[in-house]
């Protein structure tokens, strides 16, 4: 293909390595059998630069142009900063409240005052949330101070810990939208000639 560069990346559509063309996925490339694509690359993708270095793997990843951005960051080239997930500590997560309305039917107190019967109408004072799916009369918890102890509320296991209920914080992931396709690295082109 003499309108590539050796080394130049290009992403296509179909799920083969056309001819003279490698992925992209970090593998190891034998420099005996590819020396001008060593002669451009080097190690700067991994290898032990005797028998072999890597390809640059965009695996999950998409490329970043190196130099420093408006924002003063820098990116170093061949750098791979960045992750598909966060885990979030207790320090960064906001303090916020969740917020539920409750009705007390024919009640003429505030609060939730009693637990639901398992059928028929709910007494005077009932707070109609502390029924659950099953009929079965259950206690609500609620709380305006997070709970000295572990407790069971609408269900659900409420800590005092910060995570989940072996007090650590699952990952989320911090993916863009993305459409997978694939990238290739040209192995039979041109040669990209230094300027003067």
């Amino acid at each position: 293909m003499a309108d590539a560069f050796y080394g130049e990346i290009r992403m296509f559509p179909f799920g083969y390595t056309p001819l003279g063309w490698i992925a992209c996925n970090g593998q190891p490339v034998s420099i005996n059998t590819n020396q001008v694509l060593y002669s451009l690359l080097g190690i700067r993708f991994g290898g032990d630069g005797r028998t072999y270095f890597n390809v640059p793997n965009l695996n999950g990843r998409i490329p970043l142009n190196f130099g420093v951005a408006a924002t003063g960051t820098p990116y170093a080239f061949a750098a791979t900063p960045g992750q598909e997930t966060v885990t979030l500590s207790y320090s960064q997560a906001p303090i916020h409240n969740h917020v539920f309305n409750a009705k007390s039917s024919s009640s003429s107190s505030t609060g939730m005052t009693a637990q639901a019967t398992t059928t028929g109408t709910p007494p005077t004072g009932t707070s109609l949330m502390s029924r659950a799916l099953n009929s079965a009369a259950k206690v609500i918890n609620a709380f305006d101070t997070p709970p000295s102890s572990d407790v069971v509320q609408l269900g659900v296991m409420v800590s005092t810990t910060y995570g989940n209920n072996m007090g650590i914080a699952d990952p989320h992931p911090n993916l863009q939208p993305y459409l997978v396709m694939a990238y290739y690295i040209c192995n039979d082109g041109t040669y990209p000639e230094r300027p003067n």
